[in-house]
């Protein structure tokens, strides 16, 4: 048994599906700067205002068992 064929109308060239996929490419670009800050610990200002304080930075608690979750994580959103 095959699943039933599903015509679609949506116009690729058209203007608004353009726009729609280049708004897309934005937020997955911002999501990935997102990303890449999270995994530093946050801003220069503070991981260092956080260090100042004697703490470890987010990713530096369990960093064994967070790192892998993270990179696989990581993967996921970035498509690496």
């Amino acid at each position: 048994m095959s699943a039933p064929r599903l015509d679609s109308r949506l116009d690729l060239s058209s203007d608004g599906a353009k726009a729609r996929a280049t708004h897309n490419r934005s937020l997955v670009d911002r999501l990935r700067a997102d990303v890449a800050r999270a995994l530093l610990g946050g801003t220069d200002k503070a991981r260092e205002r956080h260090t100042a304080r004697g703490n470890l930075l987010p990713r530096d608690i369990g960093a064994g068992t967070n790192e892998i979750r993270r990179m696989l994580i990581g993967r996921a959103i970035i498509g690496a």
